[in-house]
């Protein structure tokens, strides 16, 4: 089963949190197009539009302010007069919230997976800052948990479950860790 905290996930996993007006990637056999193409089919099932649509937050015009109590709560933190404020005032603002903490949260995921991929540590030096970043981006991590949690509210706050058989043209996940496998390590 899959959610907005899949949504988020995917996201954050594939190269389109960089180029989200991209389009499909040309090698069809390669780990980036099939998080390009998980990405799309969890857009489309969960009607969030095409991945710059959703880059932009534009799948949060016409929806209830009401809906997002945590992000409501968030924006009058910091503008008490946002509940004064007309709906689609109310939704331009949730959009702006969403578009801002989607693009910190994906600077943020490059930081915490700095250290993927490093099979070889050939110095004292480099363990030491391998383990010193690695400690850090366990503390970020736990730092973002709150940005998360305001991301999946908007994403869906509904927090509906798909089934994978109805996400059309989901690739599985053995699929995808074969394809980064033979990326990172050769066929």
């Amino acid at each position: 089963m899959f959610s907005a905290r899949d949504v988020l996930d995917e996201w954050l996993a594939s190269d389109l949190s960089r180029a989200p007006d991209a389009g499909v990637p040309s090698d069809r056999s390669g780990s980036a197009w099939v998080r390009w193409t998980r990405v799309n089919a969890l857009l489309r099932r969960l009607q969030l539009g095409s991945p710059t649509e959703f880059a932009n937050g534009e799948f949060l015009f016409g929806k209830a302010p009401g809906a997002y109590p945590r992000s409501r709560d968030a924006i009058c933190t910091h503008d008490e007069d946002f509940l004064s404020l007309d709906c689609e005032s109310q939704q331009f603002s949730l959009q702006y919230l969403f578009r801002w903490l989607l693009s910190y949260r994906s600077e943020v995921q490059r930081l915490l997976t700095i250290n993927s991929g490093v099979l070889e540590i050939g110095s004292s030096g480099t363990f030491a800052a391998v383990a010193l970043t690695e400690e850090a981006n366990r503390r970020i991590a736990t730092e973002v948990a709150d940005i998360d949690a305001l991301l999946i509210e908007l994403i869906d706050p509904d927090d509906r479950r798909i089934a994978e058989r109805d996400l059309e043209g989901w690739i599985d996940d053995n699929d995808l860790r074969y394809l980064v496998a033979v990326e990172t390590y050769g066929p």
